[in-house]
């Protein structure tokens, strides 16, 4: 059956070599597996990267298929690569960074129209939380080599799509298609706005499956004519069973509890001290449900991550929403011109912490550097400058992004730095921290005035010119 399949496609290609019904084709009960890898790299010189490199996990699963739509359950599990393996595997000891479930109609052109506001749309830095690359939006014709159209996409330019051809696949001959999408100043760099470019690969069975994707993004910082940064993510169909019968119903049993704990705990959330014994009936009955009907994999890790999201809430901690934030990697930073909120960090010379707040007023220069780098050392001998020159009108806030808070103790030791050094792990994601060093000046108010990554001979200028602007008066 399975070779009588095969020769099917090969001849349905052959006879359609320039012309192609590419209209996804999916059934009831049919789950397609997708993993990849997510990574990023810096294009420009005079900075030190942060590795991060993730695996990325997508599952797609049919829920219901009509003559006008299917409905999917689309969970994606990001898992950050910490460099462990296991005695006799390759993969990684980590465990999901990430894991997201959303409920998602599919037209039968390919375009996802979620029933509700959820941002589906893949971020410009960091890894997806939610991963809908294998899905193509495509115009209402059979298409040929060389054909192109575009499609909208909301807060952002429209994507250009053409046929480059096909090409085989694992001994299956797919279509080959290209899209590009760019910011508008992306031929004109300006010196007050970064810039993106992105490029999507994607590789289509005859029979409307996506095979392989690749998207590869690349941003320029401000006032730069080529690229800084570069992102790429690579997807590819691990397989597409179907589950029939009692396997179908446990599968869809688990996305609808995962579903409902999410949207019954995400309100709670928001004010997790005022909702504490809401909260802990939530973990009771989550409890509950995994005890009496355990959860089918791989749609379980989603009622897992409910709970450790309630969990976190219950013990005070920061509890992101999933949804309206993509996660823990790509939240709104802090951009020029934009106020910083007030935050809180520890001193690693006192273990006491220290709040933004008390140091306005007057310009407050912040630097993450890595104490292990000698290109981090530039930026710490540019607070010692600027605190020499300005004793009485700038504050430094030198945040040290290590594991190794010893090293940044002995460092300011050897350096006699007139200033303390902060733990500042947990705020390289709000201040767009993904190469050191970084230097962010806030005016008096707090208002971000300038953000540079590396370091080069024009940055000591770019800073003093900032403090010197914004002196109290």
């Amino acid at each position: 059956m399975v070779a009588t399949l095969c020769l099917l496609a090969c001849a349905f290609v052959a006879g359609q070599v320039n012309d192609w019904q590419l209209q996804p084709q999916l059934a009831r009960g049919q789950e397609l597996v997708y993993s990849g890898s997510f990574t990023e790299e810096p294009l420009g010189q005079g900075v030190l990267f942060i590795p991060r490199a993730y695996k990325v996990d997508t599952s797609v699963f049919v829920l219901e298929a009509t003559a006008a739509k299917f409905d999917l359950a689309i969970l994606t599990v990001v898992t950050a690569k910490t460099g462990k393996t296991t005695a006799d595997s390759n993969k990684t000891s980590a465990v999901p960074s990430s894991v997201r479930l959303e409920l998602v109609p599919l037209d039968r052109q390919g375009k996802l129209r979620p029933p509700t506001p959820a941002n589906l749309a893949s971020p410009l830095d960091g890894p997806p939380t939610i991963e809908c690359g294998c899905f193509v939006e495509l115009p209402k014709k059979r298409l040929a080599a060389n054909d192109w159209w575009e499609v909208n996409e909301e807060g952002r330019t429209p994507r250009a799509w053409r046929v480059e051809g096909s090409e085989k696949l694992n001994n299956v001959m797919c279509v080959k298609l290209v899209g590009m999408q760019q910011s508008d100043d992306w031929d004109a760099p300006r010196a007050d706005r970064s810039a993106w470019q992105r490029r999507d690969t994607v590789w289509i069975s005859p029979f409307g499956l996506t095979c392989k994707y690749e998207r590869v993004i690349e941003r320029r910082d401000a006032a730069r004519t080529t690229p800084t940064h570069r992102s790429t993510l690579l997807c590819e169909l691990d397989g597409q069973p179907t589950y029939p019968g009692k396997a179908f119903d446990d599968r869809v049993n688990t996305i609808k509890h995962a579903r409902k704990f999410f949207e019954e705990a995400d309100g709670l959330l928001r004010e997790p001290e005022q909702h504490k014994p809401q909260l802990e009936g939530m973990l009771r009955k989550i409890k509950l449900y995994t005890d009496a009907e355990p959860p089918t994999p791989p749609y379980s890790k989603a009622i897992l991550q409910v709970q450790k999201r309630v969990e976190a809430g219950l013990r005070g901690d920061t509890v992101p929403d999933p949804q309206a934030d993509p996660g823990p990697f790509a939240v709104n930073h802090a951009a020029v011109g934009k106020q910083v909120p007030d935050f809180v960090c520890t001193d690693l010379l006192t273990r006491q912490t220290q709040r933004l707040q008390r140091l306005l007023g007057k310009p407050v220069v912040i630097i993450f550097y890595d104490p292990a780098s000698e290109i981090s050392l530039h930026a710490l001998r540019l607070g010692q400058t600027l605190v020499q020159r300005y004793p009485q009108g700038v504050s430094i806030m030198a945040m040290a992004v290590t594991a190794d808070p010893e090293l940044a103790q002995k460092q300011h030791k050897e350096m006699n730095l007139p200033f303390t050094i902060l733990d500042g792990n947990g705020l390289v994601q709000f201040f767009g921290v993904e190469y050191l060093p970084r230097i962010v000046v806030l005016d008096g108010q707090g208002v971000v005035r300038l953000a540079n990554t590396g370091w080069g001979a024009h940055i000591p200028g770019e800073v003093q010119t900032h403090v010197q602007k914004w002196q109290p008066r």
